[in-house]
């Protein structure tokens, strides 16, 4: 008895597990001789040869651990004959939540040794998944079969699965095999599936164009595509010092083009995007503001507490939107993590944790750091904090209030890497809820965009695992005792988006440079704030800036400005405290809890081999 993906052309039959006999589930009957265990990873060889008896010929090393990923705990079985130590039947218990089958488990690739058929070993196997499951709380159990595998739809029938109606076409093909069966045909008492209704496209086409203007033509130019009709942005100007790239850009977009930014404010736009350097935004942004401009500034607000203050009068001054185009709160699976936080599922955030760990190799992160003095090889580890923040401020709509935080220095790999700062930190925030954040990053061995929450009643996070976002999956878990009963005690899905999924695809960093865009024109166009506004983008921001001054401390605490109050804010209009080599001074504070530690001559040397490869010979 076996059960895999379609060998056949035609889509693949569904059977769902009957919700009524969850509180009394098939007996698991083990026949002398044999006996039901877990897999080990010394099965591996059996396993196989028993996949590939059974038809599954693809299945490989590589495989089937690809496939033990999405097995629940204890949930991989396999029945063993005793007398020969030979695995001749398995069966899976997998977390495979599909838009049919929300917080669905699939029983799947049921297998069984010819040679020891007419046992019931099948049948028990598939029962000791089904109990798995419903140990697990999982209300939805269902299995994909094809037409020709009688014995075993005869067998899941028995166990208590049903037809499933997920398509057009299913109805006629389950009346042939109840008659093959001789199964009563019951397409009445069968459970059905109709496709949510789905959402609008987006249309400006009859509203007066956002008109933008994007000052950077390197990151800038997906916020330049991301200027187009389906939002009602309409890109009229590019503004960048690189005037080579700047000129091929311009021509590429149909756009007027500009060196001076001042000149590139006296353009007829609404709006500005700032793509420029990171530790750059602020001055560009209060001056586009003034030119009575809306602006979404990418990256960081401010690197300065006086910038921030600066920004936010001149947010309040213009009357125009602002917004922090930070991206990472707008993947399917933070958004996903935002609803079921909304829902009171997990009950009030208690600790978070939020990880941006984005190692390069020496070479790849020289190629985006020409010159000494660019911003990348100065920038302390904790400045860069908003990927790992802002998507759990976005989940919990809190806000930090105190910071303190611990650096690492690496000498070694600075050297080796042209950097002045050091590539990692752990900050800590203190919300304005209670709760503590953990915040993770920058640049060490060992990739890692991941975010958790725990709650009063429950916890969620996405799932570990290869890739720049991992398997982007949401796991969502409670303690027995806090389980209601409309809930499972521990679920994983791929999250789908909740709209606009087509444009979202299309979109750089897991769909988020779309909705950023989206919140931006929405803004503009409504006039109200968007919820990455100038507090919270200052207030993000300046966590970097706070936690910088604990590391140089050994984690001193520093508590946060209230950057919507004016009298609070006030006392740090001057606080010009940078790690900038163009601020450089007495009192001003080194990039690394080391001090200044410039490169080695032979790092130099190194760069520059690598920056002139790049067409930069500048200093």
């Amino acid at each position: 008895m076996s059960n895999a993906r379609s060998v056949t052309p035609q889509p693949q039959l569904q059977m769902v597990f009957n919700e009524a006999l969850l509180a009394n589930p098939p007996a698991v009957q083990i026949p002398e001789g044999y006996r039901l265990r877990t897999y080990r990873p010394e099965d591996e060889a059996g396993y196989i040869a028993l996949m590939h008896g059974a038809g599954f010929t693809h299945f490989t090393p590589e495989y089937t651990q690809s496939a033990i990923r999405a097995i629940l705990p204890d949930g991989f079985l396999v029945i063993e004959h005793i007398a020969t130590g030979k695995l001749v039947a398995t069966a899976m218990a997998t977390h495979m939540p599909k838009p049919e089958h929300s917080y669905g488990g699939e029983l799947g690739w049921v297998a069984g040794d010819a040679e020891h058929k007419g046992k019931g070993l099948g049948r028990a196997v598939c029962a000791a998944v089904i109990r798995r499951f419903i140990q697990a709380g999982y209300k939805r159990i269902y299995l994909s079969t094809d037409d020709f595998r009688l014995p075993a739809v005869k067998v899941y029938l028995q166990l208590g699965f049903q037809p499933f109606l997920h398509r057009d076409g299913m109805l006629a093909r389950w009346e042939a095999l109840c008659k093959l069966l001789n199964w009563p045909f019951a397409p009445d008492a069968w459970p059905r599936w109709s496709p949510p209704t789905p959402p609008k496209p987006l249309s400006f086409a009859k509203e007066k164009p956002i008109r933008v203007g994007v000052i950077g033509v390197g990151r800038g130019m997906s916020f330049a595509a991301a200027a187009s009709e389906e939002l009602g942005l309409k890109l009229v100007a590019l503004c960048d010092t690189w005037e080579e790239r700047l000129v091929e850009a311009g021509k590429q977009c149909g756009v007027a083009t500009y060196t001076d930014y001042d000149k590139f404010l006296e353009h007829d736009m609404d709006a500005v995007v700032l793509a420029n350097y990171f530790n750059q935004h602020a001055p560009f942004a209060i001056k586009a503001l003034k030119a009575g401009k809306h602006v979404m500034s990418e990256t960081a607000s401010n690197t300065t507490l006086a910038e921030g203050v600066a920004l936010c009068r001149a947010v309040e001054e213009s009357g125009k939107i602002y917004m922090l185009a930070e991206n990472y709160p707008y993947t399917a699976f933070c958004q996903e993590m935002r609803r079921v936080y909304k829902t009171g599922e997990i009950g009030r955030a208690l600790y978070a944790e939020g990880e941006y760990n984005h190692p390069m190799s020496p070479e790849e992160r020289l190629r985006i750091a020409p010159g000494k003095y660019h911003w990348r090889n100065w920038v302390p580890c904790t400045y860069y904090c908003t990927h790992a923040l802002a998507p759990l401020v976005y989940i919990t709509e809190t806000m930090p209030t105190m910071v303190n935080a611990l650096a690492v220095a690496d000498k070694e790999n600075m050297d080796r890497f042209y950097r002045n700062a050091d590539p990692t930190s752990v900050i800590l925030c203190r919300m304005d809820s209670g709760a503590v954040f953990r915040i993770f990053g920058l640049a060490t061995p060992g990739h890692s965009n991941w975010y958790r929450v725990h709650g009063s009643v429950g916890a969620m996070e996405i799932t570990r695992g290869a890739g720049y976002f991992g398997p982007q999956q949401v796991r969502v878990w409670h303690e027995p005792w806090d389980l209601k009963p409309s809930l499972v005690t521990d679920r994983v899905y791929t999250p789908e988006w909740p709209e606009y999924k087509e444009l979202a695809q299309r979109a750089g960093h897991g769909g988020g440079d779309f909705f950023t865009s989206l919140h931006f024109a929405n803004a503009v166009r409504t006039g109200v704030q968007p919820f990455l506004d100038v507090y919270r983008g200052v207030a993000m921001s300046s966590v970097g800036i706070l936690a910088w001054k604990s590391c140089l401390q050994d984690g001193a605490p520093f508590a946060m400005p209230d950057f919507r109050s004016e009298e609070a804010r006030k006392a740090y209009e001057n606080d010009t405290w940078s790690p900038w080599p163009e601020h450089a001074g007495p009192g001003q504070p080194p990039p690394s809890i080391l001090g200044f530690v410039p490169p080695s001559a032979e790092s130099e040397a190194r760069a520059r081999e690598i920056w002139k490869s790049v067409g930069y010979e500048g200093e």
